[in-house]
């Protein structure tokens, strides 16, 4: 759950083949034009004049991007020599497409670009036929990464884009942002990227936890947002990188794990009235990767690795509040295989509970390989792979009904959102999208 490669993610260090194709599983370039291209100034005939014989729909939206860019550049380039805006910044609101240029346009007193502004995520339009009916919304946390390498901060360490909170309706319609490019006013200096991620519901649908971490410190903050009025609540700054929040079904506490650039693993419980953390001492030496309240609150399922043990497995305890006893050990899958000459052990977690409490959820796989999707009852017994075409992402929710599962799964130059039916069949991708990793998704209640 915290590899390397996702810390760099969410310092905002990811090279410029994460950005996510827009349809780069269709051949045809010229019917791949999607409604949201409108962000970017791209309407369908424009588009399909882009297209050449041979061209990938991914490389197409590259360039007319990267020409939208610099021209939206030039429209500000005299405000920079003037002072009034930073060059930095000028590249990176250009990079949001047509709401960023609307921002740099007000910040200097210009007129707004003339079409209507659009964030540049949407969902898919075409949701598989018995899908409409799907009833709730979706969080979950999005990269933006559009443009081109050189697109970094002056130090070169750092690529334009941020990941940030969104939410859409169930069956992928209607996205909408809950923490847009909050930061920075256009004319100020940069000092580092602050990623929003691992959104997480609170039981009674009001609120969702998040972490927000800053890519030049090195700690998180846990905020909670209200939805009523979509205003954050800054909870508490934890030492590490955050991650992997849930909610006590009484909503009196937050779990979450926290990783260490040392290697160390450390699961912690946030009072949320108090404001106070707790540091979850299971093992002397253990390495605790997460942990996951039950819907009845009685019992925790935990990714750990104790002293001795070469791999993280999932366990659960029986839960007393914030007190917790009787460890078990669910499952005893670790190996250990040969990848690119390193001995690669495997691991278990993410491990989430159906709403009924019979089933959990959770990931196996090595580092570096194919992550899969796996179930078994809540007692450990008949675990079983849900079969995914690729590697899946990091967290897995269900649905209220729970009939459905929801998660991130890795795409050749990204990742989308994607749903199944608990049974492992009727995989369908919600989330399309040229600029963003999308993950890490909660199902509200």
């Amino acid at each position: 759950t915290y590899s390397k490669i996702r810390l760099l993610a969410l310092a905002g260090v990811v090279s410029s083949a994460a950005v996510l194709a827009a349809a780069g599983e269709r051949s045809d370039c010229a019917s791949a034009w999607q409604d949201s291209y409108r962000a970017w100034k791209i309407e369908a005939p424009g588009w399909k004049a882009a297209c050449a014989p041979g061209d990938r729909p991914e490389d197409v939206l590259r360039r007319l991007q990267s020409a939208y860019i610099e021209s939206c550049s030039k429209r500000f380039s005299g405000h920079v020599t003037e002072g009034k805006l930073n060059e930095f910044n000028v590249r990176a609101y250009c990079a949001r497409g047509l709401s960023g240029e609307a921002t740099l346009a007000a910040e200097v007193g210009l007129p707004a670009p003339e079409t209507e502004s659009r964030p540049p995520l949407t969902a898919s339009l075409g949701i598989a036929e018995g899908k409409s009916n799907l009833r709730g919304q979706i969080a979950f946390s999005s990269f933006y990464r559009i443009g081109e390498p050189s697109m970094m901060f002056p130090d070169g360490s750092y690529n334009y884009g941020s990941y940030e909170i969104f939410v859409m309706n169930a069956d992928g319609s209607n996205v909408r942002h809950l923490t847009e490019f909050r930061k920075l006013r256009p004319s100020e200096k940069p000092e580092g990227i602050t990623n929003d991620t691992w959104p997480t519901w609170s039981p009674d649908g009001k609120r969702i936890a998040f972490v927000s971490q800053n890519s030049k410190l090195d700690h998180s903050v846990i905020f909670i947002i209200n939805l009523n009025d979509s205003q954050s609540q800054r909870m508490v700054a934890t030492d590490g990188y955050a991650a992997g929040l849930s909610w006590s079904p009484d909503s009196k506490w937050i779990s979450f794990g926290v990783a260490f650039e040392d290697g160390r693993r450390t699961c912690n419980i946030l009072d949320v009235k108090g404001r106070r953390i707790k540091k979850l001492e299971i093992i002397e030496g253990a390495r605790c990767g997460g942990v996951a309240w039950s819907p009845d609150g009685k019992k925790i399922a935990l990714d750990l690795r104790p002293p001795g043990e070469k791999s993280f497995e999932i366990y659960t305890m029986d839960a007393n509040g914030v007190n917790f006893s009787n460890l078990k050990k669910l499952t005893t899958m670790a190996s250990t295989k040969q990848i690119d000459g390193h001995t690669r052990v495997s691991r278990s977690g993410c491990a989430a509970w159906s709403p009924n409490g019979k089933k959990i959820v959770f990931g196996y796989g090595f580092m570096g390989e194919k992550m899969e999707m796996w179930m078994m009852d809540s007692d450990g017994s008949h675990p079983h792979v849900l079969e995914t075409p690729r590697s899946v992402g990091e967290k897995f929710s269900w649905d209220p009904s729970g009939r459905h599962i929801v998660f991130g799964m890795v795409e050749s130059q990204g990742e989308d959102i994607y749903l199944m039916d608990a049974n492992g069949t009727n995989l369908i991708k919600l989330t399309h999208d040229a600029g963003a990793l999308n993950s890490a998704p909660s199902w509200s209640p």
